[in-house]
């Protein structure tokens, strides 16, 4: 992939949070991703299990982070999995300072 087909499709990924169906991950206008939800094949009740995510990355001007936020049997990209994307992505500054007694392993108490 060229560096600048690689730009525009940051700069979508960044328009997704900013402006559309990610906009629940934003934070600091820092953060780019994408929300998807794909059949599952499997029917529970006459209904179609889906699944979610988010995938994404931040800060976007310098990546450091890469998250990816799935769900079985969710509902959309764009509800489910985007809210907890938001919510993990507001906890990053724990791990980030190089000061920080934060270790990543903590990171799992926000999955629940």
């Amino acid at each position: 992939m060229s560096k600048s087909t690689a730009e525009t499709l940051c700069s979508y990924m960044k328009y997704v949070v900013d402006y559309d169906t990610g906009a629940n991950a934003y934070f600091n206008g820092e953060t780019a991703g994408k929300t998807a939800t794909a059949q599952s094949g499997i029917y529970s009740d006459g209904e179609e299990l889906l699944n979610t995510w988010f995938t994404g990355f931040y800060p976007y001007s310098s990546p450091e982070y890469a998250i990816v936020v799935m769900c079985e049997g969710g509902e959309s990209g764009s509800t489910d999995v985007v809210r907890f994307s938001g919510i993990l992505l507001k906890k990053f500054p724990l791990f980030h300072s190089e000061n920080s007694s934060v270790k990543f392993n903590t990171l799992t108490q926000y999955m629940l």
